[in-house]
């Protein structure tokens, strides 16, 4: 089981008094103190949250900054530099970035990556149509089945047999 990190308070044999941090693995860091007295400590604590305060500010403010300057690059990418940038990414990151484009963006990179970066690169889609709009099965052979291994008699023209569509 994995022990969360905790906030722990400590006097010492001066009668001093601090706070300290442990984490999950055990490790302890003084993050408040040694102070003479509890006011003492109060006032650090005080202190220690307003600079906490101001570095969360900090730190969201770069956040955002660095959001829209990663948006900004992915508007002016193609679709194959977006793609690259986006390899690089988290799983997580890289559905953010993804999602957080245009329609019109997201669209020319599902078709870069599925022509050029999966196991239908280079496919053109087709579709299977059935010999009439009544019937369940196809009479001519298409592209996967003339070498899918069938036999030499259903390989000539003529000789193929039905081949049922799954519905």
């Amino acid at each position: 089981m994995k022990r969360e990190k905790e906030l722990l308070f400590f006097i010492d044999k001066s009668l001093r008094c601090g706070i300290t941090l442990k984490n999950d693995k055990g490790d302890e860091w003084v993050i408040a103190g040694p102070c003479a007295n509890p006011e003492a400590l109060e006032q650090e604590v005080h202190r220690l949250c307003t600079l906490m305060e101001r570095t969360l500010q900090d730190v969201k403010a770069a956040w955002t900054r660095e959001n829209d300057r990663r948006e900004g690059e992915a508007r002016e990418m193609s679709p194959v530099q977006l793609w690259e940038a986006m390899k690089t990414l988290s799983p997580a990151e890289r559905i953010a970035l993804f999602n957080g484009q245009e329609e019109h963006i997201r669209k020319r990179v599902a078709q870069y990556v599925f022509e050029h970066t999966n196991v239908f690169s280079g496919m053109v889609c087709r579709t299977i149509q059935p010999a009439d709009r009544f019937s369940r099965t196809v009479t001519h052979p298409t592209t996967w089945q003339q070498g899918a291994g069938l036999s030499q008699e259903h390989r000539e023209p003529g000789m193929l047999r039905d081949f049922p569509i799954q519905r």
